[in-house]
C-alpha cells in the first residue's frame, strides 16, 4: 500500500474504512492571513492594525472502488470516515512533522453520470500548526521546545493530602498560583483552556488573580514551584 494511502482521520485509517479507496491527490494549503483594521475617523477607508495567522485548508481527492453497485455505499461509508464533532487529528504518515487538528467542510456530491470521478473532501485546520508528539519533563528540570511555534503546556500533580497555596513560576517571569488550600486529587493546569482542575472539578476560583497561561515560545525554558509532571506538544508552521 502506498504510504499517502494509510491517511488517518480520528484514529481511523481511511482503507480500514472504506476498502479500496485510493488516494490521488493531497493538497496542504498555505496558512491564511488574518488582517485587522480599525475604521478612519471622520474619513474614508481603514487603517492597517494588526495580522496574524488563520485558518489552513486541506483537501484529499479519493477515489472509490470499481464498482457500480456499491457506489452509493462506499460513497456513505468516506463521509462516515470524514465526520467528526469536533476538530480531530488527520494524520499524513508520508510527513515527519506531525497532524493538523481538523474539521470537514465540506464533500463533493457523487456523478450520477460518473459515478467513478473522485471525491473531493475538504478539511479546515482552525488551528494551523502541525503537532507533534507529546513532550514530558519534571517540574524544577529546564528543557527546550522545539518546532517553530508557541506550545501550550499542561501541570499535572498528584496530591495524597491538601497542598497550601500551590505555585509556580515560568522562567522567572510568569507565574501560575492559588490562593488558599488546594485538596487532594489529580491537579490539572491546562494553558491551551486557561483551566485548572482538581479531578473533575473546576477550581478557577482559587487561582490567583495575577496567573496568566501564556504559551511557550520555541527556545529553553524552566517550570520551578509546587512540583508535577509537565507535558507540551511541539508545533510547527
Amino acid at each position: 500500500m502506498p504510504l499517502s494511502e494509510r491517511i488517518i482521520f480520528n484514529g481511523h485509517e481511511l482503507s480500514s474504512q472504506v476498502p479500496g479507496a485510493h488516494v490521488i491527490e493531497i493538497t496542504i494549503g498555505n496558512i491564511e492571513i488574518e488582517h485587522n483594521s480599525q475604521a478612519r475617523v471622520a474619513s474614508f477607508g481603514s487603517i492597517f492594525a494588526s495580522k496574524r495567522d488563520g485558518v489552513r485548508p486541506v483537501s484529499i481527492q479519493i477515489e472509490l472502488p470499481f464498482d457500480r453497485e456499491a457506489a452509493i455505499i462506499n460513497y456513505n461509508l468516506l463521509r462516515a470516515w470524514a465526520e467528526s464533532d469536533q476538530p480531530a487529528p488527520l494524520h499524513f504518515p508520508d510527513r515527519t512533522n506531525g497532524y493538523l487538528n481538523c474539521i470537514v467542510s465540506g464533500i463533493s456530491n457523487m456523478s450520477v453520470k460518473t459515478w467513478y470521478e473522485p471525491i473531493t473532501i475538504s478539511f479546515v485546520a482552525y488551528d494551523p500548526y502541525f503537532y507533534g508528539v507529546t513532550q514530558r519533563t519534571q517540574c524544577g528540570e529546564s528543557f527546550r521546545v522545539a518546532g517553530d511555534a508557541p506550545a501550550d503546556f499542561i501541570i499535572t500533580m498528584q496530591n495524597d493530602t491538601a497542598i497550601s497555596n500551590p505555585a509556580w513560576l515560568i522562567d522567572d517571569v510568569q507565574h501560575i498560583s492559588f490562593t488558599g488550600s488546594v485538596g487532594a486529587g489529580l491537579l490539572t493546569i491546562d494553558s491551551s483552556k486557561g483551566l485548572a482542575m482538581l479531578g473533575d472539578q473546576q477550581i478557577m476560583s482559587l487561582l490567583n488573580y495575577e496567573t496568566r497561561f501564556t504559551p511557550l515560545a520555541p527556545g529553553s525554558h524552566s517550570i520551578t514551584g509546587s512540583g508535577g509532571e509537565i507535558s507540551w506538544i511541539e508545533r510547527w508552521r
